[in-house]
C-alpha cells in the first residue's frame, strides 16, 4: 500500500525516533524528514487541536477533515513518537503534542471505574460533522451553538 497517499494513519509506516541510530551520512536529513512529518501532521486536520489526540483517518484527500474516530492503538505510539522527537531536538512543540495526546488519552479514553476504551467513534445520533467546518461546530460553554 502506499501510505502516503493512503487517508489512514499507518502505525507501520510511522516514524520512530527512538529506534534510529541518527549516525552516518544521512543522519540530518532523516531527522529532518521525521519532524517535519510530525510537524506537519500535528498541524493538520489529524490532530484534534481541541481535545487532543490524533484521529483515525480523514475524508478528504488532503487530510483536513477527520472521520472524527479516535484509536488506543495508536494515540500512545504517537505520543511516543512526539516525546522522542522533542528528546532529540529540544523543540517544545512536540512535546506539547505529546501532552495533548496523553491528556486526552487520561480524560477521554478511561472509564470512571477502571478499564481503557479501545476506540472513541461519532455515533449517528450526534451531530456528524462531515459536512460542516470546526467553527460551525463549535459550542459556547452553557452548550449553545456559537454563531460565527
Amino acid at each position: 500500500m502506499d501510505w502516503f497517499h493512503s487517508k489512514t494513519l499507518n502505525p507501520d509506516a510511522s516514524c520512530e525516533c527512538k529506534n534510529q541510530t541518527w549516525t552516518g551520512l544521512h543522519a540530518d536529513q532523516s531527522l529532518e524528514m521525521a519532524t517535519f512529518t510530525l510537524q506537519q501532521m500535528a498541524s493538520g486536520g489529524m490532530y484534534d487541536q481541541i481535545g487532543g489526540g490524533f484521529h483515525r483517518y480523514s475524508v478528504d484527500e488532503h487530510w483536513h477533515i477527520p472521520h472524527f474516530e479516535k484509536m488506543l492503538y495508536d494515540n500512545p505510539q504517537l505520543a511516543s513518537t512526539y516525546l522522542d522527537a522533542f528528546a532529540l531536538t529540544g523543540d517544545r512543540t512536540f512535546a506539547e503534542v505529546a501532552r495533548g495526546i496523553l491528556d486526552y488519552l487520561r480524560r477521554d479514553m478511561t472509564h470512571p471505574k477502571g478499564g481503557i476504551f479501545s476506540a472513541e467513534v461519532q455515533l449517528p445520533q450526534r451531530l456528524q460533522c462531515t459536512n460542516c467546518s470546526w467553527r460551525k461546530c463549535l459550542r459556547s460553554s452553557n452548550g449553545a451553538p456559537m454563531t460565527m
